[in-house]
């Protein structure tokens, strides 16, 4: 989070967090089962990070490109979906690869120059991505540019510029929206947290997603949950994507009934992905319940060597009403159809 904020405003916040004047009301019965209408889950594949090709990129993409990468996992994914009658969604993460340590927005430019066509070309080609953008819906996942010093700081004319730029590339292919990495803290003013590391804004992805509102016929996602403070209201709108972990830390931990059905290996497999129990100040740090969110919440599960697992999991997402972002390769495999990750929970006690 942005720690730009002069340390007096901090204590000033502080002192007004603990008088109880900001703090919004807490909500231990938050978590109302509200089952999906209609079975969906987004198919979710990570480009950047995915391995060691040029970009970070793996999945093979530099035999083939998008094509190939699209025949031998999109299409696979969608009709595993279909063949049980469940609605696929498809997102891709950084799809023009990461050059560098931080998540950024202008990999496409990156790409470029370092000639890594198969990132590239035919991206936005009727052998590429239109040919599943013109029957299913497909969404982007981008790096921002508030945590990168040498996007953040450029005149904001520049700054748009780059931005229409390197997201051109997924309006030609027929991508209906993005969601944008840090998002959650894309405010245009300031907000003054109980110390410098819990404040944040003004944010340069402000720019950013009013930009991207303009080019995408979706208005755009962001990452994690905004907080509950008025002064992230005009984020309250946006559709939310959110690692099922870190969404349980904000807003609770399972209800004794899904726990139980949980059978981790070990402790330190649970550890690995990062479940535990609900932060202890969560209702003060902004959290105290999901009702200021009014749009659609994706959950991403971990990828792993477990589907049973996962499947359990992305069952208890659907009951409560939200969409499971899963990686379809390990239920595939495991011959689980898709329809079984929307299989009845046990009631809550």
């Amino acid at each position: 989070m942005n720690s730009r904020l002069p340390i007096g405003a901090a204590l000033l916040a502080l002192a007004v967090l603990l008088g109880g004047c900001s703090r919004p009301a807490d909500d231990s019965q938050h978590r109302a089962r509200r089952p999906q209408t209609e079975p969906t889950l987004v198919l979710s594949w990570n480009a950047a990070n995915s391995g060691d090709g040029l970009g970070r990129t793996g999945w093979r993409l530099d035999e083939g490109g998008w094509p190939k990468f699209i025949e031998r996992h999109v299409r696979p994914g969608i009709a595993w979906c279909e063949a049980s009658d469940v609605k696929p969604i498809i997102l891709i993460h950084h799809a023009f690869g990461q050059w560098q340590p931080k998540m950024h927005l202008d990999g496409w430019d990156f790409a470029q120059e370092a000639n890594a066509d198969f990132l590239t070309e035919d991206f936005a080609t009727d052998a590429g991505w239109k040919s599943i953008t013109k029957d299913y819906p497909c969404y982007a996942y981008v790096g921002d540019v508030e945590l990168i010093d040498r996007l953040r700081d450029l005149p904001p004319e520049e700054l748009a510029v780059i931005i229409r730029r390197n997201l051109q590339p997924y309006v030609d292919a027929g991508f209906k929206g993005i969601y944008v990495d840090y998002g959650e803290n894309a405010i245009e003013g300031h907000y003054a947290g109980i110390t410098p590391k819990h404040s944040a804004g003004p944010s340069a992805d402000a720019l950013l997603l009013k930009i991207a509102d303009e080019m995408f016929p979706v208005a755009t996602g962001i990452e994690a949950a905004p907080r509950a403070f008025p002064e992230f209201a005009a984020l309250h709108q946006r559709n939310v994507i959110i690692r099922d972990p870190t969404w349980r830390h904000r807003f609770g931990g399972f209800t004794p009934a899904d726990e139980a059905k949980f059978v981790w290996r070990s402790d330190a497999e649970k550890k690995t992905r990062k479940y535990g129990p609900r932060h202890a100040q969560a209702a003060k740090l902004g959290w105290p319940n999901r009702d200021h969110l009014a749009g659609t919440v994706w959950r991403t599960l971990t990828y792993g060597d477990d589907p049973q697992l996962n499947m359990d999991l992305a069952r208890t997402i659907a009951a409560e009403g939200d969409v499971a972002v899963i990686s379809p390769q390990p239920f595939i495999q495991a011959g689980i159809k898709a329809s079984e990750l929307f299989a009845p929970l046990p009631p809550v006690l």
